[in-house]
């Protein structure tokens, strides 16, 4: 594997001013397969540097995301430091590919920070990569992770039609289900009924068809776990919270038993949030008070922004009139209010 292999224009003519144009041609092809053979990626640097992408990727379900996201840049920029070199094509499209795994994570990363605009770039510079992959899973997953995005920074019609047009594309893995209730989620959301009812028939007939195992896994991966909280997401805004408890109950119980390094610290803590609004519309404040307790106790480096959006929408449900005044929802705003004064997000600011 040469790394300072010459280009095709610096093929020198042959020293022998007297030989023919016949072999003159010959040695200039002869330099040129040398040119064209010389790479500085092979195969087993594209599995190493897949491995890593694999074990970044598992780690975010339960690792502070800054330590995380500053391996993960680091792993991008030699990525990109191998694109500027020579490499056959097959090898080029692995890069790509790589680094378009790698900038959805960056782009999944930031919006947990609440950097939106940050992440909108990552994912951007995803999209293109995984175009250049010509990789259909890869462009599934970007899809997903935009929309993802979206949702959370309010654009919820932007986030359902990223997630339509990301089925448009063949991918074989939980991107797909992803995909369908990314779908579900936002038009739920928007009020929109029945294409909410449509995208969770379409996630359970495409769950019963079956998937692919998951090309990467971790958080470009979906448990059986985050289904059931994505599920119960939407029904809880499709004003069902006795069915949005139970698919949320179901999600916490695998969440709580999955192995600790399997286990999505992120979406489970979204799933209890699911769990403290439901308890909310059934008016049921000693469960609101159980189910908030795990939430308060997150370390502040894993504190992500979208906890932070969850909890200012329960702020907004104890502050209607049938909770305002009661010793216990006056206790929760308190604690919520802390709790939103010291998250992952201050401290980057704080870094600053």
């Amino acid at each position: 594997m040469s790394l300072g292999a010459p280009t095709p224009t610096a093929v020198a003519p042959p020293a022998d001013h007297g030989t023919t144009p016949i072999d003159a041609a010959a040695d200039e092809s002869a330099a040129m397969a040398t040119w064209m053979a010389s790479t500085n990626v092979d195969d087993r640097l594209v599995e190493e540097l897949s491995r890593q992408v694999r074990a970044i990727s598992a780690a975010y379900l339960w690792s502070p995301p800054l330590p995380l996201l500053n391996r993960t840049r680091r792993l991008r920029g030699q990525v990109a430091k191998l694109l500027q070199g020579r490499q056959s094509p097959a090898h080029s499209r692995d890069l790509y590919l790589i680094n378009a795994r790698l900038s959805s994570i960056l782009a999944w990363m930031a919006g947990d920070l609440g950097a939106y605009g940050a992440a909108g770039e990552h994912a951007s510079a995803a999209w293109m990569a995984a175009n250049l992959a010509e990789h259909p899973g890869a462009l599934t997953w970007v899809r997903a992770t935009q929309s993802k995005l979206a949702y959370w920074s309010g654009a919820f019609a932007d986030s359902a039609d990223l997630a339509a047009d990301g089925l448009t594309y063949p991918g074989t893995d939980g991107g797909v289900l992803l995909l369908h209730l990314l779908e579900a989620r936002a038009y739920a959301r928007m009020g929109a009924v029945n294409a909410a009812d449509g995208a969770l028939r379409a996630w359970r007939s495409a769950r019963e068809r079956g998937t692919g195992a998951d090309e990467v896994g971790g958080v470009l991966g979906l448990s059986m776990a985050q289904q059931h909280y994505l599920a119960g997401s939407v029904l809880l805004e499709l004003r069902q919270p006795g069915d949005a408890l139970g698919e949320t109950r179901t999600a916490l119980g695998l969440f709580e038993t999955a192995p600790p390094m399997e286990r999505f610290l992120g979406a489970e803590a979204c799933a209890r949030l699911d769990a403290v609004r439901a308890c909310l519309d059934t008016r049921n404040l000693d469960g609101v008070e159980a189910e908030l307790a795990p939430i308060l106790a997150i370390e502040p480096d894993q504190r992500l922004d979208t906890l932070s959006t969850g909890l200012r929408l329960v702020q907004r449900d104890l502050a209607a009139p049938h909770y305002r005044d009661t010793p216990v929802a006056r206790d929760l705003q308190g604690a919520i209010s802390s709790f939103m004064a010291d998250t992952a997000s201050r401290q980057l600011e704080l870094r600053s």
